[in-house]
């Protein structure tokens, strides 16, 4: 078990998504605007938040004493058109920073064995997603079906990401707070994390995103050999 909060099982709840920004008081929230602002796309825009207030200021399943609008990342996924799977998204988010100094050092890891990989070319459909920021408490040190169990069985409204969905969630997690805010101090390994993926080999795709303080670079980078000592999971909730 993660945290000391297990999940608890509601009805469906929905809102207006600008509702649910005000909610956020435009934190952990990358909406519409958002998108226009700062890298200038027009996205198409679901008819409703997925999740109601309730839901947004209810106990944080994995943090005790928080809430879920505090410890979670909600973002609009672009859509297919966009063409943002990890190759468009390297491609794009290059161009659109490239006089940027402290842009993201984005998918290294991204060469052209990557390329003959199936996920690597699936993209974020275009619908809303709610994330947890941090690794989940004391998931680290377990294998991804381990990590799956515990989810399946104490948190049954959350499932492990898509790469594309922690690869996109960390980018404008910190393009949009951490740069913004000139805040580049998060330990690297509390964003490392499986994904539902697997390469053709069988092995399940790991994302790792991390900060070099003294050099103010946060990079994102795809992987399958870190330890188990340090992969964490930072799952999505369902509608």
């Amino acid at each position: 078990m993660f945290g000391k909060n297990r999940d608890r099982v509601d009805e469906k709840g929905e809102m207006p998504w600008k509702s649910a920004e005000e909610i956020f008081k435009g934190g952990n929230f990358f909406g519409p605007k958002q998108w226009a602002e700062i890298f200038g796309m027009d996205v198409p825009i679901p008819p409703k938040f997925p999740w109601d207030k309730k839901i947004l200021k209810d106990k944080c399943p994995f943090n005790e004493g928080k809430k879920i609008k505090d410890t979670h990342f909600a973002f609009l996924g672009p859509g297919f058109d966009a063409g943002l799977n990890m190759v468009g998204w390297k491609k794009f988010y290059l161009e659109k920073t490239k006089d940027n100094p402290r842009r993201i050092a984005f998918l290294n890891g991204l060469d052209e064995w990557h390329r003959k990989e199936e996920f690597v070319w699936t993209t974020c459909i275009p619908k809303w997603y709610l994330v947890l920021i941090e690794n989940a408490p004391e998931s680290k040190g377990q294998s991804y079906q381990e990590q799956k169990n515990i989810l399946q069985r104490d948190y049954p409204k959350y499932q492990m990401p898509l790469a594309v969905e922690a690869v996109t969630k960390n980018i404008l997690f910190f393009e949009l707070l951490l740069w913004k805010q000139k805040l580049n101090i998060w330990e690297w390994d509390r964003k490392t994390t499986y994904c539902r993926d697997v390469y053709s080999d069988g092995r399940h795709v790991i994302v790792n995103c991390h900060c070099h303080v003294n050099i103010e670079k946060i990079g994102i980078d795809l992987g399958e050999f870190w330890q188990e000592s340090n992969i964490g999971l930072t799952p999505s909730r369902m509608f």
